[in-house]
């Protein structure tokens, strides 16, 4: 009879542990983390006018400077027309924080800003397409294209002021002025 009831014990405690590995399974298929993009919709969505002002989410890149960290490129039309912004994020404590934006608008001949807290993200917008690299002081610059000729391009950097220069596919390189980034509507700014 002893060792019936240890075959008893042990069946009871096989089950005890069964049931406690589909629990965790299902606890944590429950809390698992918000992704980048699942948080960037919701906040976009947030605004109460987002039929007004259509967004695409056009590139977005995660760990860019330092460990949980993205930037996200995004267009928007709004009442001043089509304009493409770019955003900071980091996670904080699990959840994902708008840090800072800044925008262009395309066709403007000047068309360059930069981000005043670190990190400093240099970005703009360009329909040249004779432009074949972008630095911003000492780093290059990505450059993602979009459609209809439309390109847009940001580096970052630990500096804050720094030039911005272009080097045409002829070899030529122009140094670019910078925008005033108060002119472009941001509703997205920490």
């Amino acid at each position: 009879m002893d060792s019936t009831y240890k075959g008893v014990q042990f069946i009871k405690l096989v089950k005890v542990f069964c049931y406690l590995v589909v629990v965790v399974t299902l606890l944590v298929g429950c809390f698992h983390d918000q992704t980048f993009e699942q948080f960037f919709h919701e906040e976009m969505e947030s605004h109460g006018d987002r039929d007004e002002r259509p967004y695409s989410l056009v590139y977005h890149e995660i760990n860019v400077v330092h460990e949980n960290d993205a930037v996200a490129i995004f267009e928007e039309t709004n009442q001043n027309g089509e304009q493409i912004f770019i955003a900071y994020f980091e996670k904080d404590n699990g959840s994902w924080e708008w840090r800072q934006t800044r925008g262009a608008e395309w066709g403007l001949p000047v068309n360059w800003s930069h981000m005043e807290e670190s990190p400093h993200i240099y970005s703009g917008a360009t329909l040249d397409e004779t432009i074949k690299e972008i630095y911003a002081g000492d780093e290059q610059a990505d450059i993602i294209e979009l459609q209809d000729e439309k390109r847009f391009w940001f580096a970052i950097s630990s500096q804050e002021e720094v030039d911005v220069k272009f080097v045409m596919n002829d070899g030529t390189e122009k140094y670019i002025e910078r925008i005033d980034y108060e002119y472009i509507e941001s509703d997205y700014d920490s």
